[in-house]
């Protein structure tokens, strides 16, 4: 009986051990007795099993497992380690997952108080220019009211200007209706009606114009 060996993984011992396995042969001695009371006729089946002999399967020379066989208790053991590192892994996601919820709190925090730091800042800064703005704001209003004022004073000046003016082209011009008129009573009064109301006009067109300007 010949022994046969190789390098195989077992399952049980869990890596790489040595396999051996037994080729049992013909009993030689009965087959050749055969041979003789058959006169030849058993030369052909004693070659086969001289071809093809019995092969036992291969063992491991440690523990005796068969090659290739998982026993149950390996089978149970890897489906535990199985559900050992899936339950691990699930926790260190859900720890990655909690370490990415706090990071970004943090940072949601962090930019609500730089948010609130700029805006107490910025309160500051107008608190503090409050005052200023404030007298600017002064300042402009009694700029603008001295230009009113000015422009008034002007107004009231060009206007008393332009009536004296006008007074005094109505004298001119009644002095200038006598002469042409001479002695005609009735004409006469009828050319300084006409220049009154003509100096009336121009006289409520420089008011109204002066008015309009001041406001």
């Amino acid at each position: 009986m010949a022994r046969a060996k190789q390098q195989a993984f077992c399952h049980r011992c869990d890596k790489q051990t040595l396999h051996t396995r037994e080729i049992e042969g013909p009993n030689h001695a009965i087959h050749w007795l055969m041979i003789l009371f058959c006169c030849g006729a058993w030369i052909p089946f004693y070659a086969l099993l001289c071809l093809f002999p019995k092969k036992h399967p291969w063992m491991c020379s440690i523990c005796g497992e068969q090659i290739g066989h998982v026993p149950a208790e390996v089978k149970q053991e890897r489906r535990e380690n199985e559900t050992i590192r899936q339950q691990a892994e699930r926790k260190r996601r859900q720890e990655e997952r909690e370490a990415s919820a706090a990071e970004r709190e943090r940072q949601a925090r962090e930019r609500k108080e730089i948010a609130q730091a700029k805006n107490e800042r910025l309160r500051e800064e107008r608190e503090a220019d409050a005052p200023e703005r404030e007298r600017r704001a002064s300042e402009r209003k009694e700029i603008a009211q001295a230009a009113a004022s000015q422009a008034k004073e002007l107004a009231s000046a060009a206007g008393a200007t332009i009536l004296q003016q006008v007074k005094a082209a109505f004298i001119q011009a009644n002095r200038a209706l006598e002469w042409i008129c001479g002695e005609d009573v009735a004409l006469l009064r009828i050319a300084q009606a006409f220049s009154g109301l003509v100096g009336l006009t121009i006289a409520a067109a420089v008011l109204w114009f002066g008015i309009s300007r001041l406001f």
